[in-house]
């Protein structure tokens, strides 16, 4: 099993980092005045912040999601890219 794809490349680092400071964590919090509050978090917003906490668990768990979404974009550029080879041939 080659895991060539996994290479840290500028391409891979980039994607990814620009996924990781989407809003993608969606937080739903009862309000005061009976309503509720909606927050939007980035991942990377939340990584800094568990790490200034202390907070360990989270901050590993949100590292874990950081290394599967690098995983994933490294897996999709890889079969991108191999398709638009054997396309290009």
């Amino acid at each position: 099993m080659k895991l060539k794809f996994l290479k840290p490349q500028a391409r891979n680092l980039l994607i990814t980092f620009v996924i990781l400071l989407l809003p993608l964590i969606r937080e739903q919090a009862p309000s005061e005045t009976g309503g509720i509050s909606v927050a939007h978090y980035s991942p990377i917003f939340l990584l800094s912040t568990y790490l200034q906490m202390g907070d360990y668990y989270p901050f590993l768990l949100m590292a874990g999601f950081s290394f599967a979404v690098y995983v994933g974009v490294s897996v999709v550029l890889s079969i991108v890219s191999k398709v638009f080879t054997k396309m290009k041939k």
